[in-house]
């Protein structure tokens, strides 16, 4: 069971993370190919703004996530399963992981291409 969209809900915005593998019917992407993409939507049938596509170790901070002064860091952190599913670490800034991550609080996931998750 695998994700394929990361939903960030941030008040009147949220942010969708995916893994734009260019493979199969993607295999002639151009924009994004083989990075983890961010965009950013408002409410309703808004349009959207790709924020970020990131390399194996880039990172994107979203600031004042949810009003809460702190910085939501995305973080490409590997590609795994014959470079099918990208591995992103979701944090504070002021906790990165492995170092001060435990429980619920900690939580990594593969984005793929088989499911949804929504973040808290």
């Amino acid at each position: 069971n695998q994700i394929i969209v990361v939903k960030i809900p941030n008040g009147a915005t949220d942010y969708y993370i995916g893994y734009n593998r260019s493979k199969g019917v993607h295999r002639g992407t151009v924009a994004g190919r083989n990075q983890v993409v961010i965009v950013e939507q408002g409410e309703g049938f808004s349009k959207s703004t790709r924020r970020a596509m990131l390399d194996k170790g880039g990172t994107y901070a979203i600031p004042n996530y949810r009003h809460s002064g702190k910085k939501l860091v995305v973080r490409f952190t590997d590609l795994q399963n014959n470079q099918d599913e990208a591995k992103v670490d979701i944090y504070f800034s002021t906790c990165v992981p492995p170092t001060c991550c435990e429980g619920a609080t900690c939580v990594s996931s593969s984005v793929s291409d088989s499911s949804t998750f929504e973040a808290p």
